[in-house]
This record gives C-alpha cells, structure tokens and sequence, in this order.
C-alpha cells in the first residue's frame, strides 16, 4: 500500500512512500497472559503452603524449599523441552510459559529471601544469614543442574520409548 507523503524527506510534495503499521514491541497474548496468571497462581499457593514449615535457626525452611524446587523444576522442564522434538513449538510456549514462568516463578521468591536475610542481619545473625545466603544459591546452582540432567534423562527415555513403539509397528 502506497500513501501520499508531505513529509520533507519524502523529496517532494505528493511523493508516495510505502506505509508500514509501527512495530509493537512485543504483543502479549491473552491466552499466554492467562496461562501464566494460572501456574503463578498454583506456584504462589504452593509456596504459601510451605511457608508454614518451621523455620530452622536462621534458615526459613519453607522458602528454602520454595527456592530450590522452583530451580529444579525450571531446569528440567527448560532441558527436556529443548529435547522434546515429538512435541509442536505452538504447545511448547504454553508449556513454558505456565509452568516455567507462572509455576516456578510464583513458588520461588527472591524477595521473600532478602526479607529474611535482612531479618537475620538485623537480628545480628550474620553467620546465620550468610550461611542460610549460601545454602540458599549453591543449593539453586546444584538444584537447577540436576534438574537439567532429570529433564534430557526424561526426555531420553520418552524419545526411547516413541522408537520402541515405532519398531514394532514397522515389524508388523
């Protein structure tokens, strides 16, 4: 589609110019934004239920538990998604989107760890903090690389099991 253009650096007046829509960043789908409302409501619920863990010295159990499981849950559904090829990339996002960054992302809570970090120091527990900081990431880091190894272990024996079924159909 072609438009007049006025404009000075169209070269002359009544100069045609293709019109093209402006760009939006990034559009946000309806159903994605939902999908992600429904896992980050699931994932927050879940983390409300284990903030009712007792706490253990200076390390709040429930948000420690929150924190890792979100890491592992997250790595292993990022690693087996990049392996599951027997599934559509349309399915995919959703997937991602509602459990990876609803779920996982309503169960962890960095600022719900900060609070309680800022407790303990103000308690003037600074080893407490700093040792329940520490478990709180290294335990992140090993969570999230065993959930990377559980998720192309699971997605292995899927692609496995899909071969297998796939053999036996070829011998018949």
């Amino acid at each position: 589609m072609t438009v007049p253009s006025d404009s000075p650096s169209s070269g002359a007046v009544g100069a045609t110019t293709s019109a093209r829509p402006p760009r939006a960043a990034s559009p946000v789908s309806l159903r994605l934004a939902m999908v992600v409302f429904l896992g980050g409501a699931v994932g927050t619920g879940l983390r409300y239920l284990l903030s009712a863990l007792p706490q253990a010295g200076a390390v709040h159990v429930g948000t420690l538990a929150a924190n890792l499981a979100a890491c592992l849950a997250y790595a292993a559904l990022t690693s087996y998604l990049s392996q599951a090829s027997w599934i559509p990339r349309r399915r995919k996002e959703p997937i991602s989107r509602g459990m990876g960054m609803g779920l996982c992302g309503g169960l962890s809570t960095m600022s719900t760890l900060a609070l309680e970090e800022f407790d303990a120091l103000h308690a003037g527990d600074l080893l407490g903090g700093a040792g329940y900081c520490l478990v709180t990431f290294a335990g992140g880091l090993l969570a999230a690389w065993a959930g990377v190894r559980l998720g192309l272990v699971l997605s292995r024996r899927r692609e496995m099991a899909a071969l297998a079924v796939e053999e036996r159909e070829t011998a018949r």
